[in-house]
């Protein structure tokens, strides 16, 4: 094991939390070709929504906000959405899964 993997081992190894995710024991063990093969490193992207569009937002510190998309950001899979605070129009960032089209 290089330096690079070494320094990488050591902050995985201290930072709380994350042992247990990463398993017992000294050394993590690789992923499989199979376990890589079925994990989505951002192939096609399917979504509902268009610029324009009126969504709810169903999660979140948002939750049960209603905006306007303005923005689509596939490569993140998040959306800008136009929301009313304090009078103003305010864009913020939500994520596809935290949304859902008002209507059609």
């Amino acid at each position: 094991m290089d330096a690079d993997n070494n320094d990488a081992w050591y902050v995985v190894r201290n930072t709380r939390g994350v042992t247990g995710f990463v398993g017992p024991g000294s050394k993590p063990v690789p992923l499989t070709e199979a376990e890589l093969a079925a994990l989505d490193f951002g192939g096609e992207v399917s979504y509902e929504f268009a610029e324009g569009d009126v969504i709810s937002v169903t999660a979140g510190v948002w939750k049960d906000t209603v905006g306007t998309v303005q923005k689509i950001d596939t490569v993140r899979r998040t959306l800008t959405i136009t929301v009313e605070m304090f009078g103003r129009e305010t864009p913020v960032e939500i994520n596809f899964s935290d949304v859902k089209k008002m209507w059609d």
